[in-house]
Formats: C-alpha cells, structure tokens, sequence
C-alpha cells in the first residue's frame, strides 16, 4: 500500500499526489493496526517463524509486481554492479564497528550492544 503511494508521489503531479499521500497514510495506518494486533496473538508461534512468513509473503508479493517490468530487466553494468555491491556492504559496517572495537578496543560486548543498535537503526 505504501510502495503504491510513493509511486503515485513521485510518479505523478496534481490530484493524484493526494491519492498517492492518502496511500502512504493508509500504510502506516495498516502497518500500527498490524503491531497492535500482533502483541495481542496468544497462539505461542515464535517470532522468528512469523517473522520469516512475513518476509516470505512480502517477497512473494514483490516478485509478483517485479513480472509486470521484465521487458526492462538487464544486467547491470560494471560500474552499476560496484554501487549495487557498495550499497549493500553498508549492512556490514555495524557489525565490523564492534568487531573492531573488541580487537582494538577492549570492548567486552554485552546483551545491551544489540538492544541498543536495535533502537538506534533508522528503518
């Protein structure tokens, strides 16, 4: 629902920019509905197994609306596939960062370590 707003955002101009905010709005509306409902499942199921049927129906999705594009699928060029590359390592530089810092450092990580990088992550 969001991805359809931001389309329609940056897609678009005039009346059709309000459908595209009302979509963004209604994403998030339906993504708060979602956490709220989701602490009240009593059914036991782990949160890792949830968490991977998500992001198994979410893929699915995607894939689904990638079919529509294939006439514009390529193979990225050299220097395309060094930003894709680059883009991704960034996921890394957490990781690395207290990598270093017990080598370097001394740092002794602690259970808060990965509480606190959970809180401080922008997505």
């Amino acid at each position: 629902m969001a991805v359809a707003g931001v389309g329609l955002v940056v897609g678009s101009a005039g009346a059709q920019s309000l459908w595209g905010d009302a979509f963004l709005i209604a994403g998030g509306l339906a993504w708060a509905a979602y956490n709220i409902l989701a602490r009240r499942d009593g059914s036991g199921t782990s949160p890792i197994v949830v968490t991977y049927y998500q992001t198994l129906a979410g893929a699915a999705g995607f894939v689904l609306l990638s079919l529509s594009e294939v006439d514009r699928w390529r193979v990225p060029s050299g220097p395309d596939a060094l930003r894709i590359v680059a883009v991704n390592l960034l996921n890394i530089v957490p990781v690395a960062g207290l990598g270093w810092a017990v080598l370097l450092a001394g740092e002794r990580p602690t259970l808060v370590h990965p509480s606190a990088a959970r809180w401080s992550s922008p997505a």
